[in-house]
């Protein structure tokens, strides 16, 4: 006679296998369905608006209660959707940087839940709540253009890097040189070549054209002065 806490037989963890792999792909057939996505990306635009009219002082003072419902409500339909994602698939959805995004935006959301209903909350958990509207940018996950156009901004911020590189290494350049030229403390320009910091954040000034004004008056004053001369 079997005992009481008996183990599976093959057959029977054959069935159990085979009833989670159907369950998994029922999961990931809704998680892929175009209504799904609709479904989430009409929730991101609805807590907008509702984020939107809590700006409304006296709306969100007569209202609180419907507002703490429905801020509840979108919190349960993300976590759903985060259970989801992560059930069909542990490994690829953490390969996603839009689901890592996500996730993070879903933990700054429950924060911001917990801190409302602390009153005594840390400071810093509170200005955590400055970043509640980080929850509309969830819907780049849902709509392929705007991924698109994140990419392509990505890709050209990180050949921006290069041009930026190269712009320090010319400033840090002609900084050593603007120093062994005006750098003297008797006959040159300490207060602006005095050493290298100071030399590369006036070369910095020069560049962005935001230098000393009296300074620019006495290199260029000169130059116009001599210019409107009239010669007999």
């Amino acid at each position: 006679m079997a005992g009481k806490h008996s183990r599976p037989t093959a057959t029977e963890a054959v069935l159990v296998w085979k009833r989670r792999i159907t369950f998994n792909s029922y999961v990931a057939e809704i998680t892929q369905h175009h209504l799904f996505d609709a479904f989430i990306t009409a929730s991101i635009i609805l807590n907008a608006l509702f984020m939107a009219l809590e700006t409304d002082y006296n709306l969100k003072y007569e209202n609180f209660q419907f507002f703490k419902i429905a801020e509840d409500l979108f919190l349960v339909v993300y976590i759903m959707e985060f259970l989801m994602k992560l059930y069909v698939d542990p490994r690829a959805y953490w390969k996603n940087g839009y689901n890592v995004f996500d996730t993070i935006i879903l933990a700054v959301f429950i924060i911001t839940i917990i801190s409302d209903g602390s009153s005594k909350s840390l400071k810093f958990i509170r200005s955590i709540r400055t970043f509640r509207s980080l929850r509309v940018i969830k819907a780049v996950t849902f709509i392929p253009e705007i991924q698109a156009i994140f990419a392509a901004f990505f890709k050209t911020m990180r050949r921006a890097m290069y041009a930026v590189g190269l712009t320090i290494l010319l400033l840090f350049n002609f900084a050593i040189i603007g120093y062994f030229y005006y750098g003297d403390p008797d006959t040159g320009d300490p207060e602006d070549w005095g050493d290298l910091t100071t030399s590369m954040f006036t070369l910095f000034g020069l560049l962005t054209v935001r230098w000393k004004f009296h300074k620019l008056n006495d290199i260029f004053w000169p130059i116009t002065f001599s210019c409107n001369i009239p010669h007999h």
